[in-house]
């Protein structure tokens, strides 16, 4: 894979100014500096004890727990390797794009005590929303289900009979996926929701509770990531990443 470096003076007549610039400030960050994108990790490896992570030699990450994500870093536009390392056992994602404007999120997953770890990119536009809506990317990060999986944002007690899925995404380390691993970005309108996941026979995986999670959590834009739970009878919990570098694990039944 042929990959793209900043030449180092180039890298060092801009370096102070991206830091200067990250993104992960507060307010609603839609956009990145000059030349840089947004990128960040998200550890769904269920037996991690801490994951770590370096972006080539442009970014790093260290001691992400379990179904939290790191903060935003801001590196120079190109294509990288990702590098990660959990429980001293270290794998590599290809193909890390990093564009102007776009979060570009690792997502890792599988258990390092049966080898069954991995991770693949997934990247956002930043674009803001419209007035009255935040915009959200649906991703499959749960390697234990096999099949598509459908996302629900419904009506607090509504049930999901009769209604049509936000999304439908599968893990991309399936033989055989029928499904993308991630959705499209669409815009939907802030509000109360309660968030239902079932597999592709209905069967619900996870279901937030007729409580209801009030979307967006905080920024405007947002991955919601089905991922697996580390230990009780529930199968997945759903992770919700935003823009500005904030995220909330949501267990099943909870809210």
């Amino acid at each position: 894979m042929k990959q793209h470096y900043l030449a180092p003076t180039l890298f060092g007549i801009i370096g102070t100014g991206l830091l200067a610039l990250s993104a992960c400030g507060g307010g609603d960050n839609n956009s990145t500096p000059p030349l840089a994108g947004a990128f960040r990790i998200a550890n769904g490896i269920t037996d991690s004890i801490g994951l770590d992570a370096a972006l080539s030699n442009v970014s790093s990450f260290s001691g992400i727990s379990f179904g939290t994500a790191s903060g935003i870093d801001n590196p120079p536009t190109g294509s990288y390797k990702t590098q990660l390392t959990s429980n001293s056992q270290t794998f590599t994602v290809n193909n890390t794009s990093i564009d102007h404007n776009n979060v570009t999120t690792v997502f890792a997953a599988g258990q390092i005590g049966n080898g069954s770890e991995n991770g693949f990119p997934v990247e956002e536009n930043l674009q803001a929303p419209n007035s009255g809506q935040f915009n959200v990317q649906f991703v499959a990060d749960a390697a234990s289900r096999t099949g598509p999986i459908n996302f629900f944002l419904i009506t607090p007690g509504s049930g999901i009979s009769g209604k049509t899925a936000n999304a439908t995404v599968e893990y991309p380390f399936d033989s055989a996926p029928t499904s993308p691993a991630f959705s499209a970005t669409t815009g939907v309108a802030t509000g109360t929701y309660e968030i239902v996941v079932t597999n592709a026979l209905g069967v619900t995986l996870f279901d937030s509770g007729p409580k209801g999670v009030a979307l967006p959590t905080a920024g405007n834009v947002l991955q919601i990531a089905a991922i697996d739970t580390a230990s009780g009878s529930n199968p997945i919990s759903v992770l919700v990443l935003d823009n500005n570098g904030g995220n909330n694990d949501l267990l099943d039944g909870a809210n």
